[in-house]
């Protein structure tokens, strides 16, 4: 008997496991969505429409993947008789483990394994409300010490949702905007359309001076709509105090495959109560309101859409107070959804209005993939602005005598580290005598204190760098990475990709199911990742182009596909 076969531990799972948990994502999706439908039937209040479980995200509400370890731990129960103990390191889980197993009456060791400080919860809710409070008041305060700019035109607006990064301030001068989602956007309009164009900013990342960028954006010579120019502060009340209503809903007796979870969504609840991106998306669902009440004319409202609780914020107000506009969610990345569920709309989220009238997506062979759940929604295909580089005649810069990686670190700072680790590990196995170059790219919305939270890795061969994406990719013969859409492109490029795992399971690839296998590898340790280095080494085989994918995939731009994206 392997011992492997006694212990089931949620942070080390073993490769069988790793398997099953990857199939247990794809298994469970309906019977999740299923989950959020029913108890969301008699919720239609914008607090519980816009609350983090009804979200299903799962970089926010870690309700979809507890139930992916609950179905994992019932898959290894009913077929392996040797299990003797389950490690979990989830308070809540292990309550919903220990009464599955007592009502089962089956002589399984529940051990909890505590993390962090038992008043580390409180101190998380604390901080939460506090950061929450203090973001609220300081847009009130510069909203107060800054001139309003409604605009007023008789000429229909259209209106582009984009976010202003904390750690970005080159975005933005006087003379333009260099807007990392619709980049080059101007040079495909007329002046027409150029002129109605209106961005409407959100400020991801934390705390900022608020009052020095408010003027900033008031003095470009963009067209700038700012959400606090319209909002009252009322409205800022109304969203703050409305994120914690859902703490006064009566949870009732929840199961999920045999499994009682009512303690799972009722304390995911609580911890999220007073959450900013609660409180934003209900601003955002306030701001619509705002804009008909004061008569502002819109043709046409385009979303930056990922289907978080941002856009639906946007498409819930627009959908019952302004009906009429046309509504467009513009999926401008590549996701494959297989862990990210959100970003792919339900039958429900339509009928309860938190979907656009039109969904765009930037590749021919992500219709279908959009349509997963709700067959129903009207898909078209439109400009890969982010991505349009990927036709230009870029030329790869290849030294086989050199072998170089490219490690692109996603935007969560636990994936990252799982990352690095791998990478340590991977360094001592590889020999010093390859011609071996790492770089380590972060991500774009790191901030110092994130960049502190990151593992060290002493070796000579690493380098951590804040270039571009786009100006390393062409001198690169391997991309490491994890959820991070560079996956995609690098495979159009022609150059191979890694997606580096978690041993505790989750498998955030960001790569479509209708991608060829491969194209790619989803490597978990270091054996393995040495070996396939190792592999490439020796083949020194020059890259070329995937003119196919990039077809597929990325739309290019042109004056005729940003037309159907406007004029749609």
């Amino acid at each position: 008997m392997k011992s492997e076969d006694l212990i089931l531990d949620l942070n080390d799972l073993t490769d069988k496991n790793i398997n099953q948990y990857g199939l247990i994502e794809k298994n469970i999706r309906n019977d999740f969505n299923l989950l959020i439908e029913n108890f969301s039937i008699k919720n239609y209040h914008p607090s519980w429409i816009l609350s983090s479980v009804a979200s299903r995200e799962p970089d926010f509400s870690p309700l979809f993947s507890r139930c992916c370890n609950l179905e994992l731990i019932r898959f290894n129960i009913e077929n392996n008789p040797s299990l003797e103990q389950i490690v979990i390191y989830d308070k809540q889980l292990s309550i919903s483990i220990k009464k599955y197993c007592n009502s089962k009456k089956l002589p399984i060791y529940i051990k909890y394994e505590r993390t962090k400080w038992p008043f580390f919860t409180s101190y998380l809710y604390l901080k939460k409300f506090i950061r929450s409070f203090f973001l609220v008041i300081m847009t009130i305060i510069a909203k107060s010490l800054t001139s309003k700019n409604i605009h007023t035109r008789s000429s229909p607006l259209i209106l582009l949702s984009t976010h202003i990064f904390k750690n970005s301030p080159d975005e933005l001068t006087k003379e333009s905007y260099i807007d990392r989602y619709y980049p080059n956007l101007y040079s495909y309009l007329n002046k027409n359309q150029a002129d109605n164009i209106v961005f409407v900013p959100g400020f991801p990342g934390g705390f900022q001076n608020y009052i020095k960028l408010f003027k900033k954006i008031k003095l470009s010579d963009i067209n700038f709509l700012l959400k606090s120019d319209i909002l009252r502060i009322n409205d800022y009340f109304y969203a703050f105090f409305s994120s914690s209503r859902v703490l006064f809903i009566k949870t009732p007796i929840t199961f999920f495959k045999g499994f009682e979870i009512t303690n799972l969504i009722k304390s995911e609840l609580n911890f999220h109560s007073f959450d900013y991106k609660i409180i934003e998306a209900l601003l955002n669902y306030r701001f619509v309101y705002r804009l008909k009440t004061n008569k502002i004319n819109i043709a046409k409202f385009v979303d930056w859409h990922e289907n978080n609780l941002a856009s639906k914020g946007f498409m819930l107000g627009f959908n019952k107070f302004l009906p009429q506009v046309s509504t467009i969610g513009y999926q401008g990345i590549i996701d494959s959804a297989a862990y990210l569920i959100n970003l792919h709309p339900t039958i429900f989220e339509r009928l309860s209005m938190q979907t656009p009238h039109i969904y765009i997506v930037i590749g021919e062979a992500l219709v279908s993939n959009l349509k997963e759940f709700d067959n129903q929604i009207n898909v078209l295909v439109g400009p890969s602005f982010r991505y349009n580089y990927l036709w230009e005649d870029k030329i790869l810069i290849q030294n086989l005598n050199e072998f170089n990686i490219l490690i692109t670190l996603p935007i969560s700072i636990t994936e990252a580290n799982c990352i690095l680790d791998l990478l340590n590990k991977t360094l001592e196995l590889l020999p010093r005598n390859f011609l071996l170059k790492v770089r380590v790219k972060y991500h774009p919305t790191y901030s110092q204190l994130k960049i502190k939270k990151l593992l060290l890795v002493n070796d000579n061969r690493v380098k951590f760098i804040v270039s571009s994406f786009i100006d390393c990719i062409f001198e690169t013969r391997l991309l490491i990475s994890g959820a991070s859409t560079t996956c995609i492109e690098s495979m159009a490029i022609g150059i191979p990709v890694v997606v580096a795992g978690s041993k505790a399971g989750v498998m955030n690839v960001s790569i479509p199911n209708s991608v060829p296998a491969d194209l790619y590898k989803i490597i978990v340790d270091e054996t393995h990742l040495s070996e396939y280095i190792s592999s490439l080494i020796d083949q020194n085989k020059y890259i070329y182009v995937n003119k196919l994918l990039r077809k597929r995939y990325f739309k290019k731009v042109d004056s005729a596909s940003v037309a159907l994206l406007f004029d749609s």
